[in-house]
């Protein structure tokens, strides 16, 4: 199914894993160009190794909590997402 997404930026909050993981698959199945978060570095480097191989696609990848103090660390990560797909 082409949904028109082919180009289109989508972040994805807990994408190392789970929903996430799977949206996240989902987007890059349709030729997005994906940013996924994550807690966890390792979860996240592993899911953005596998989705780069699987999707030969742009994926960038960040770090973090999205609550809380850790809200800044998203914003940054929205801001780097910007810079990387949309210039």
């Amino acid at each position: 199914m082409d949904l028109g997404l082919t180009g289109k930026v989508a972040m994805i909050t807990g994408g190392s894993h789970g929903l996430g993981k799977q949206a996240a698959e989902s987007l890059a199945r349709e030729g997005c160009k994906v940013a996924i978060c994550a807690r966890g570095q390792e979860q996240l480097d592993a899911a953005a190794a596998e989705l780069r191989a699987r999707f030969q696609v742009r994926l960038e990848k960040a770090a973090g909590e999205a609550t809380g103090v850790e809200a800044e660390r998203l914003r940054l990560a929205i801001s780097s997402v910007e810079r990387c797909f949309i210039g």
